[in-house]
């Protein structure tokens, strides 16, 4: 069983490495952490609600950290940036940066901005520099950001030195992560605890 901590009332964020969020009155799961957690996600999951139950599975960015447990979620729709959506077969092992996770990743992706009951949810944000399909989603009615790994909570930002990153682009990303900072002023909901 992991460690939950409760955001608000609606919100649990579960502690592993990365964190997984549930936003328990839509059934909807952000990232689904490495599959070494497997069971304990599971467990965990089910003291709040039944993965059967899950609807929506948004992931915040395809690394392998992010995807290890979408088999745990059978009947939800997977949702993920429009990057998300470009990649090829040949480079998702790039993306994925894990060869057994790339093999077992096996589930239709769908683009996030075309959904219209999340865009109704969150004001959603493409903020590539860690890698390309990297969004950040700002929860209007909890006063969450879900910054994956673009931003963590100690100030500093993911690697850009993987295949896929953008380093390049990183700055302007993390910049529009400070100005949703600033204007909303909000629980901050990163992908890891660093």
């Amino acid at each position: 069983m992991l460690k939950t901590e409760k955001l608000t009332e609606n919100v649990v964020k579960i502690l592993t490495d990365p964190c997984v969020y549930i936003i328990l009155d839509k059934k909807i799961i952000i990232d689904t952490t490495q599959k070494e957690y497997k069971e304990d996600l599971k467990q965990t999951v089910r003291k709040f609600i039944s993965p059967e139950d899950i609807k929506k599975v948004i992931l915040t960015h395809l690394h392998y950290d992010h995807i290890g447990n979408v088999d745990l979620f059978p009947d939800a729709e997977f949702f993920a940036s429009p990057a998300a959506m470009c990649i090829t077969d040949e480079e998702r092992i790039n993306f994925i940066l894990n060869p057994q996770t790339n093999k077992e990743f096996d589930v239709k992706l769908k683009d996030i901005t075309q959904d219209e009951q999340l865009k109704e949810m969150f004001d959603i944000y493409m903020t590539p520099g860690h890698c390309k399909s990297c969004i950040t989603l700002y929860l209007r009615s909890e006063n969450i950001l879900f910054t994956g790994d673009t931003y963590f909570n100690n100030h500093c930002f993911g690697r850009t030195d993987l295949p896929t990153s953008q380093p390049e682009i990183m700055q302007s990303s993390v910049n529009k992560v400070f100005e949703l900072i600033e204007k909303h002023k909000p629980i901050i909901a990163p992908g890891h605890d660093y």
